[in-house]
């Protein structure tokens, strides 16, 4: 109510001034109608002339969010009376100026922003005998001070360290003999140019502008000649000839604010971020536990090795949290290898559901009742711009659960600065534990992969352990009210936690596990067929679900599309919708190389596609080779079968008698493939040391010409390969 009521409060009529914070610009209103707003970018005297709209609803939920500040108009006030004979005059030629414009172009002046003709302005530069730029500037003026008639007075005469003409070199005198020099007008533009130089990037020091500086403009050339012609030569005025660099740096500092010189060495946002005034803190507008969530992940510090072969180094773990905002109670953990990925923030995900006395017990430890027994749904999780959190999946599953992704700006790691602190804690709690045992540090001597010993199950120990911990631990900064205080609440997550859910109710509960399983597995699609379901090459089957096998009975030999979902990490069952059931389809185990891959994870399974199709790839070269040779020979017999019937007449008679010609070539076919005359004609194949299988020499030398002719092959080697498979098919 009082914020609501401070709102109220804020005014915007002509001449406040509106100030972006992000951009670090001012605008004074010059118009204002209704909810309609004109404001006049406040630059200096050559600034560009700009007149942006402002809607007064967006710019007071702006005031709300912090983005723009408000302030009242400061005027300045004068006598006409008191003025000299010259200053009226200046004041009366500004004032016709100024009201002769705003009765062309007011009251809001856009067409001055424009390209068209502006007769008026010129007009005004002849009678005034001024130039049309000075008009722009007169009334650029006057509406940047918020129409205020003090500046429409001449600037001449007052205090303005530009017009000192000094005479001698101020500042204190230096130890060492003269030095720096007088600062006249050239010098003042030559330190307005190191000014712009330093504030024009990060890696800019005063001590390598000021070399900039004497290298462009305290350098004398110097012409030599010899017998080789003429030569320049460099050399640096002395020192009583230029400014010190002690005169630029403080020149600099006088004539730029700290946030200025702040800015131009980090930037505008990691300045905000830094700088910015904490005017709440993160349990503003937060109602209660599971209200509002942070997460985030964090290589941890520490080398591992692997399970399966401890002298195996793997890297460092990654851990994701999700802690409370209001009870600072950690409420899902996980620990993996998985970086960036939706895989590691579904696995933070899972855990909200998990039982985690079970999960304790995997590893040993035991877990008494009301520690840790929380299965919730967030309302809001607030966490950082990484790819994970911006990537469609993401959002998907958010949006399924009925969570509210709030993504913090960039270089902002304050607006999650309890996840971040609570990293930090994480790291100077086990540092000293680990050290000597894979810690990872900042030194040349850190060997922190050859000293490496824990696995990925002794870190998730490590988390458990600090998780229920931190759950217990008293929270001395923790902003107790006094209803806590009077009901004796210590300040710790979990009494703070049972505290809230008593009144402000408890958080959204975890009502069917099997829907929010259903909502964080990857949605994938599949092909449904008589041969069941089909994805990725592989089949699963559901012989439960009646109504799946009518609907593929239905299909006959057609095929169809079919959503359904996989958990990565293990694709042995697919999940799916019928009838507004969830069903669960497993790997067929009777189809061959669908068993192997059961209870595997779809990264390991890609491999294995991968290495199949690399085992396909390396035989193309042979397949292609053995494809020629088997049309060659078919081609070969084709063509000795025409060579062999080339001189015998067709006759008229070929076509008739077919059945009784079959029946005589069945009967010679019959008796030359009898069982003896085989079997004994292999024995004797097989003992004869002579190749009987070869044609002879000029055979083969005319079947090889033949070969070579037609395919037009070079390769000796392989026409005597194809040749001799081809011999082997014929003879």
């Amino acid at each position: 109510m009082e914020r609501r009521n401070n709102m109220a409060k804020v005014k915007l009529d002509i001449g406040y001034v509106i100030h972006d914070m992000d951009e670090d610009k001012d605008y004074r209103i010059i118009y204002k109608a209704n909810n309609y707003i004109a404001a006049i970018l406040m630059t200096e005297r050559d600034g560009k002339f700009e007149i942006d709209e402002f809607d007064q609803n967006t710019l007071l939920e702006m005031v709300k969010n912090h983005l723009v500040a408000v302030r009242e108009p400061n005027f300045k006030y004068f006598d006409p009376d008191a003025l000299s004979e010259k200053n009226r005059a200046i004041y009366e030629r500004n004032r016709d100026i100024v009201n002769q414009v705003e009765k062309e172009y007011g009251p809001c002046y856009f067409e001055l922003m424009t390209r068209k003709p502006k007769p008026l302005i010129k007009e005004l530069s002849k009678k005034y005998n001024i130039k049309p730029r000075a008009v722009i500037y007169t009334l650029k003026a006057y509406l940047s001070a918020g129409m205020n008639e003090y500046s429409l007075l001449s600037k001449k005469g007052e205090h303005d360290s530009s017009n000192i003409k000094y005479q001698s070199k101020t500042g204190r005198k230096s130890t060492y003999g003269n030095m720096g020099v007088t600062l006249t007008g050239d010098i003042i533009k030559i330190f307005d140019e190191a000014t712009k130089k330093y504030l024009s990037g990060r890696e800019k020091t005063y001590q390598n502008v000021y070399d900039w500086m004497c290298a462009t403009y305290f350098v004398q050339r110097i012409e030599k000649e010899d017998k080789y012609g003429k030569s320049y030569e460099y050399k640096l005025l002395p020192i009583d000839q230029r400014p010190t660099k002690r005169q630029m740096e403080n020149y600099i500092r006088k004539h730029t604010t700290k946030k200025q010189r702040d800015i131009a060495k980090t930037s505008r946002r990691e300045y905000r971020n830094n700088k910015r005034l904490l005017v709440s803190d993160n349990l503003y507008n937060v109602h209660g536990p599971g209200d509002v969530v942070e997460m985030d992940e964090v290589e941890m510090d520490v080398s591992l090795v692997s399970e399966a072969d401890p002298t195996k180094v793997i890297g460092r773990p990654i851990v994701h949290v999700m802690i409370d905002i209001y009870s600072r109670m950690i409420i899902a953990v996980s620990v993996s290898l998985e970086n960036n990925s939706v895989l590691g923030l579904t696995n933070c995900l899972i855990n909200l559901a998990e039982d985690n006395k079970a999960l304790c017990r995997r590893f040993g430890l035991e877990l008494k009742d009301g520690l840790w027994d929380i299965n919730i749904i967030p309302n809001k999780i607030r966490s950082d711009r990484g790819s994970e959190y911006r990537s469609k999946e993401a959002k998907r599953i958010f949006r399924e659960l009925g969570i509210t992704l709030d993504l913090e700006p960039p270089a902002m790691g304050s607006m999650k600065g309890q996840v971040e602190q609570l990293f930090h804690q994480y790291h100077s709690v086990q540092n000293d534990v680990l050290e000597g045992n894979g810690l990872i540090t900042k030194r040349h001597d850190s060997n922190h992969h050859n000293n490496a010993v824990l696995t990925l199950n002794d870190i998730w120990i490590f988390v458990i352990n600090q998780t229920i911990a931190h759950n217990m631990l008293t929270m001395k900064e923790y902003p107790l009210t006094k209803d806590m205080i009077r009901k004796k609440v210590h300040p710790n997550p979990l009494e703070i936690w049972n505290y809230g859910c008593t009144k402000f109710g408890a958080p959204r509960p975890m009502i069917d596990k099997k829907q929010f399983e259903y909502i964080i597995r990857k949605p994938v699609t599949a092909k449904l067929s008589r041969k069941g379901i089909f994805w990725n090459g592989l089949y699963y089957y559901n012989n439960s679900d009646v109504r799946l096998l009518d609907r593929i009975q239905v299909l006959g030999n057609t095929k169809e599309s079919f959503s359904c979902r996989v958990d990565e990490r293990d694709i042995g069952t697919l999940w799916y919708i019928n009838d507004g059931r969830i069903e669960v389809a497993e790997l067929n185990m009777m189809r061959n190389g669908n068993a192997e891959y059961n209870g595997m994870s779809l990264r390991a399974y890609e491999e294995f596609k991968k290495a199949k199709k690399q085992l396909i790839a390396e035989n193309a070269h042979k397949d292609e080779e053995i494809r020629v040779a088997r049309r060659m020979g078919l081609e070969a017999t084709v063509n000795n079968a025409r060579q062999a019937v080339a001189n015998i007449p067709v006759s008229k008679d070929k076509t008739k008698g077919i059945r009784e010609s079959r029946k005589l070539e069945s009967e010679t076919n019959l008796e030359k493939n009898s069982i003896q005359s085989r079997l004994q004609n292999e024995t004797k194949a097989i003992e004869s040391k002579s190749n009987d299988l070869l044609i002879d020499a000029s055979k083969q030398k005319k079947t090889e010409e033949k070969v070579k002719n037609e395919y037009d092959l070079e390769n000796e080697t392989s026409i005597e390969n194809i040749l001799k498979q081809i011999n082997n098919e014929m003879w």
